[in-house]
């Protein structure tokens, strides 16, 4: 009991000296926890070396003396493993921010949705990579996917809140109008409160917004969120009348509706006619590493007709988001100083191509250099085909087409070595975002685009 009270002694003489040295400033609290542990450690030598005399107390002190410096170089190692650490950190603190606001600026003029999934599948991907470095492509995908997936459904949840929102706020002002006019004595201005929220109410479900979401790509409410006329009346009064039950929904929806001016049409949800900036009768998506650029019409064509052939969504999205990267789906675009040509930027394989689609002047003719492709595909690009039709996912199917691009610094060991690779797989994931629920059926009826410019 005395030896232990002794030590318990010596160990608050030393932490109350480590303490003032704390206070003073000359060292900090976690150093004078290290010297506190080593002076304790130690305690038993310098005991000993106290009650030595000559060469044995000599040899003591230096074996202490050598402790506390292996001691001392032990905690300057870590406070530069500690440093080196924190750098590291920094530094990919530094790239995410990079890696974000390119992603940002990439997404300037996409559409709402396009631009929620690619954030998400960003942020999904990064926090990933964060828990672990021991990931692969296919959990990176996974986690992107659900990411998106989760990103609809969100917006989704939004979106009817904003319609039911609207709908309630109408009501309100219909009602305070309505009861105003008859303490006022006046039912016409109560029918005429009733009747101006409602006509403002459908105007905004059924026709700005639609139109908004469709020239601006907004995700704003319309009638299909609230179930049309019959979902409105449901939801006020139990149940709708007849006239309101028998209203379709399509009838107030954008993908049906056709509004005509002297410079753009909006028909069945596309967009045609001469747009600021843009050729007339050509729909056009504003470039960017996270949205589809150029020609919305070849890009219709180039999914349409790869849906034709039996690829998986997945798997034509890769095919487009390497389209993207290396063309713009511009028909007609000519690359790598006057050596590479048409949509998939063919280079030395060029003659070949003229020879299919009946010389250089025929390159407008998306259908010929999209025939022309299958054929490589289906011959001489064969291996690419295979890995792309055996990949289960937008990461992997986006991989296996960079093998038929072969761009600059392509490496069969490393595809993400090639050229503009964060272009291909944000393409990717946008022409999945866009095009993923077309049917068929619908792309069968794209035709070819013949030999005007896109």
């Amino acid at each position: 009991a005395k030896a232990q009270s002794a030590d318990m002694r010596v160990e608050l003489e030393i932490r109350a000296r480590l303490n003032t040295q704390v206070a003073a400033g000359l060292i900090t609290a976690e150093e004078a926890n290290r010297l506190l542990r080593e002076e304790i450690e130690l305690h038993p030598l310098v005991a000993a070396a106290a009650e030595a005399n000559g060469k044995e107390q000599a040899d003591l002190n230096k074996i202490i003396a050598e402790r506390r410096e292996l001691s001392a170089q032990l905690a300057r190692e870590e406070k530069r493993a500690q440093a080196t650490e924190a750098l590291i950190d920094y530094g990919k603190a530094q790239a995410e921010q990079i890696a974000r606001l390119r992603l940002e600026a990439s997404l300037i003029g996409a559409t709402d949705r396009e631009r929620a999934r690619a954030i998400a599948g960003f942020e999904a991907e990064v926090e990933l990579r964060r828990r672990s470095t021991e990931i692969t492509a296919d959990q990176i995908a996974k986690a992107r996917s659900e990411a998106a997936a989760l990103a609809d459904r969100r917006a989704e949840v939004e979106r009817l809140a904003d319609a039911w929102g609207s709908v309630e706020a109408s009501a309100s002002s219909a009602i305070d109008g309505m009861v105003d006019g008859l303490l006022g004595g006046d039912l016409s201005d109560a029918l005429k409160s009733i009747g101006q929220q409602t006509i403002g109410l459908i105007s905004e479900l059924s026709l700005k917004n639609p139109l908004k979401n469709a020239i601006l790509g907004t995700d704003l409410p319309t009638m299909a969120d609230v179930g049309g006329l019959s979902g409105i009346f449901g939801r006020l009064f139990g149940g709708g009348s007849a006239e309101a039950a028998q209203l379709s929904v399509s009838t107030m929806n954008a993908s049906s509706m056709s509004v005509t001016t002297p410079m753009v049409q909006i028909s069945a949800g596309t967009i045609s006619g001469q747009l600021p900036g843009g050729a007339g009768g050509i729909g056009y998506a504003g470039g960017g590493a996270g949205q589809l650029a150029g020609s919305t019409n070849v890009q219709q064509q180039v999914w349409a007709f790869f849906a034709a052939k039996g690829l998986a969504p997945h798997q034509i999205a890769a095919i487009m988001g390497n389209v993207q990267a290396e063309s713009g789906f511009n028909p007609l675009a000519v690359g790598d100083g006057g050596a590479a040509h048409g949509l998939f930027q063919w280079n030395d394989r060029a003659p070949k191509l003229f020879d299919f689609i009946g010389g250089q002047g025929n390159l407008g003719n998306v259908q010929a250099q999209l025939e022309f492709a299958w054929r490589e595909m289906m011959t001489s690009e064969n291996g690419p085909f295979q890995r792309l039709m055996a990949s289960t996912n937008l990461y992997d199917a986006t991989h296996a087409f960079v093998g038929f691009e072969r761009p600059q610094g392509y490496n069969a060991n490393n595809p993400t070595s090639a050229h503009g690779w964060d272009q291909r797989l944000a393409g990717a994931e946008a022409a999945m975002a866009r095009f993923e629920g077309t049917t068929l059926s619908t792309q069968a009826q794209l035709g070819q685009l013949g030999t005007g410019a896109a």
